[in-house]
């Protein structure tokens, strides 16, 4: 599967919650039934932080489990690693979910790809039966 943003004019959004309910189901299905792979392109500043930061939360609510992330994108990486300095600046909800995190079990699994070699590498990764964690790339 293949998710892609695109910036439309003509159209209302839905609501957030009606697009998570979208996002958890196309994860599982993909994921869980079909054994494949979700590869989310997010090359916007910011967005990756917020796919992460959903799939967590849909985590936390119990609707995903076992999920390795893989953030596949120098400048996601790079723009993680500031987020993540800069907790006083998370809203309470943002704050809510890291401090969850910091307890919880059954998060997922996050993988900062640093080099050409590990982002090729990705290309072999299946999901794998359901006693393994299967895999979401962004």
């Amino acid at each position: 599967m293949l998710l892609i943003e695109s910036t439309y004019g003509d159209r209302n959004h839905k609501d957030l919650p009606t697009t998570l309910a979208e996002l958890a189901d196309i994860v599982e299905h993909t994921l869980y039934k079909h054994k494949g792979n979700v590869i989310v392109p997010a090359f916007a500043v910011g967005r990756t932080q917020e796919i992460i930061y959903h799939l967590h939360q849909l985590t936390e609510q119990g609707r995903l489990s076992h999920l390795n992330i893989y953030v596949d994108s120098p400048m996601a990486v790079a723009v993680t690693n500031i987020t993540k300095k800069h907790f006083e600046l998370f809203d309470a909800e943002a704050r809510r979910i890291t401090q969850w995190q910091a307890q919880a079990k059954n998060l997922p699994t996050m993988h900062f790809v640093a080099d050409v070699a590990e982002s090729i590498a990705l290309n072999h990764i299946r999901s794998a039966p359901s006693s393994f964690p299967p895999a979401a790339c962004v």
